[in-house]
């Protein structure tokens, strides 16, 4: 979930556009220009549309519509939407400067990372190996990303997390196999689990 603060750094100086996708877990606003992607930023989590619209115009970027077919793509399989997620979803991931790479099917998507800190970008790079239909613990995280005794920093770094479901923090998890937190709900986390087993 976008928080406050990193909203207003997102917006200083830049413009920006924003666009509702309707996806099976409910509204997710994608928010972006043509050089990447900003935020996705779930419905339940922010306090509507006029909020959102006060500060950008309802429009399409090259981001955003690239954010879109990465959702038709992780929420329907590849092809056109509602065709059903068949196939394991092939997504690769490059970091380069403060730039996250997203390549699926025949499309980048490009994710600004600058608001966050090495180390976050570090748990998140480690996170992006994890494959879809499995999890890790917080500590299992931490421990890949060098932080020994980081479970608490990977949380907070989940919650940071501006990119859900293109960063997938949904499949971490509590070490004794629970839920733990999700900003929208846990029966949105099992949701997307459950839905990646089908890939």
């Amino acid at each position: 979930m976008i928080d406050p603060a990193t909203l207003n750094l997102v917006r200083k100086g830049e413009d920006l556009c924003y666009s509702l996708y309707s996806s099976p877990i409910g509204g997710i606003y994608i928010l972006g220009n043509d050089a990447a992607l900003k935020a996705l930023i779930f419905k339940g989590s922010y306090p509507g549309k006029s909020a959102i619209g006060k500060h950008f115009a309802e429009a399409e970027s090259g981001s955003v519509r690239t954010a879109k077919a990465f959702l038709d793509h992780y929420f329907h399989g590849p092809g056109r939407r509602g065709s059903g997620a068949s196939l394991r979803s092939q997504v690769k991931y490059s970091l380069k400067d403060s730039m996250l790479f997203v390549i699926f099917t025949s499309a980048e998507l490009k994710l600004d990372m600058s608001t966050f800190t090495g180390n976050e970008i570090g748990v998140y790079r480690e996170l992006m190996k994890v494959p879809a239909g499995s999890t890790v613990s917080y500590g299992q995280l931490a421990r890949r990303s060098g932080i020994p005794d980081g479970a608490r920093f990977v949380g907070n770094a989940m919650a940071k997390n501006n990119f859900p479901i293109i960063i997938p923090c949904h499949r971490v998890i509590k070490s004794d196999g629970s839920m733990g937190n999700y900003s929208v709900g846990i029966h949105i986390k099992k949701y997307l689990l459950d839905h990646e087993k089908k890939f």
